[in-house]
């Protein structure tokens, strides 16, 4: 049998016959098909404010004279910059847009097919789509800028004469603070419940009726600002490493203020990162971290010396840990970090004899540990488990082990031998 493979014909209808020979017989097969010319519609998606939507199908359905809906033909999604693209015969079309929400589903042009716009396609075709509808978007945020998630935006009618409280739509701020919701075109007022410590609130003022009233018509930005005053910041060891679980306290430390009256508290997170609020006021910060830091003021060695916080606002207090560490990280010969080797520090001073116990820590299931001494000179006796020996850091004994002076927080990294 004899193949011919066609690569490419013209457009229009065309016929291909196909011949074969079995033994001594002859056979022939003879069809007739058409070839159709396409041409890409093309084009970007936006929102009323002309920002860019992703994900939003855009299709092509049959919409010449005396075209009933609905004959889809072609279609595709906006990609991350609002762009799509599909290819269709020459002919004329009405869009139907599929955006993600809060945007609803839309003929282009108008409200239904009968009366959406046709779009006639004869080649290359732009065709830029502004998506109908009235949305309230914006992002939250506190006093210093710093994004909130989790917040409840809420649109109440606010039209003149409208009493508290109508609710008509809402959403709840993503991980960047942003938020969106359709609504009806009108005016309303947003009332905001966001994640503590921040109180609920309302836009722009203190109460229903004296908050800031919204019109929306389109596309509408309302960023808002969370009131309220609170102390933020991170707490972190003299090397920079953030600390989880210290308590930071605010006490009352205005002109006059006498220890210790309290105000309010909040804990570090994995991050070292706090956030409390309170009333406006000058404080004084008192801190209480995990071991083996010491509880400590805040810029000072105690109440009368530390440093007075004025708080009016999101204010930022960035807390180092004061105190004389040894930390480091215990490894074998090949740098792989070894767990429970005890680490202890001995008096090793100009003088000083074998063997006076200062203090030591264990290493953790990354070879890590820290344990606190006061301001000295040091020797470093490490007791690992099998089949490591007991070893001195950098010698073979007391005396030709390594002097370590401290004065403040010093890095050991040990590497046991064999």
């Amino acid at each position: 049998m004899t193949v011919t493979t066609i690569s490419s014909t013209p457009t229009g209808s065309s016929t291909i016959t196909v011949t074969g020979t079995s033994g001594s017989l002859s056979h022939s097969a003879t069809t007739s098909f058409t070839v159709t010319a396409t041409s890409p519609v093309s084009g970007t998606v936006k929102d009323g404010a002309g920002v860019p939507v992703a994900g939003t199908g855009v299709n092509a359905y049959q919409g010449g004279t005396g075209a009933a809906c609905c004959t889809w033909v072609a279609g595709a999604v906006s990609d991350t910059n609002g762009n799509y693209s599909f290819a269709v015969p020459a002919g004329t079309y009405k869009i139907w847009i599929n955006p993600p929400a809060p945007f609803a589903q839309q003929w282009n042009g108008d409200t239904d097919f009968g009366n959406a716009t046709p779009i006639v396609v004869n080649g290359p075709t732009l065709v830029n789509l502004i998506l109908t509808g009235t949305f309230v978007r914006g992002a939250v945020k506190d006093g210093g800028g710093v994004p909130v998630a989790g917040a409840g935006v809420n649109a109440y009618q606010g039209g003149t004469g409208a009493a508290c409280c109508t609710w008509v739509a809402g959403a709840v701020s993503d991980s960047n603070g942003n938020y969106s919701f359709a609504v009806p075109t009108g005016t309303y007022k947003i009332w905001i419940n966001p994640p503590a410590p921040f109180a609920q609130q309302w836009n722009g003022g203190t109460d229903f009726g004296g908050a800031t009233p919204i019109t929306a018509n389109g596309s509408t930005l309302v960023n808002i600002t969370l009131r309220g005053t609170f102390i933020r910041g991170t707490v972190k060891d003299g090397g920079g490493a953030p600390v989880a679980g210290a308590s930071v306290q605010a006490y009352l430390g205005g002109a006059g203020a006498v220890c210790c009256t309290y105000a309010g508290s909040g804990v570090s997170d994995g991050s070292g990162n706090y956030l409390f609020a309170m009333p406006a006021g000058t404080y004084k910060i008192w801190i209480n971290p995990p071991a083996p830091f010491a509880q400590q003021w805040h810029g000072g060695a105690d109440f009368g010396s530390a440093t007075p916080i004025i708080v009016n606002g999101s204010t930022p207090v960035d807390i180092t840990l004061t105190g004389t560490f040894i930390r480091g990280t215990v490894r074998d010969a090949g740098g792989v970090p070894v767990a429970g080797a005890s680490v202890q520090a001995y008096l090793g001073g100009t003088g000083a004899a074998c063997c006076t116990y200062v203090g030591g820590g264990l290493s953790d299931s990354s070879g890590n540990y820290l344990f606190a001494v006061p301001a000295g000179t040091y020797k470093i006796w490490i007791n690992p488990p099998t089949p490591f020996p007991q070893q001195w850091n950098g010698g073979s004994d007391f005396a030709s082990a390594t002097s370590i002076t401290v004065n403040g927080l010093v890095l050991v990294n040990i590497t046991l031998h064999p």
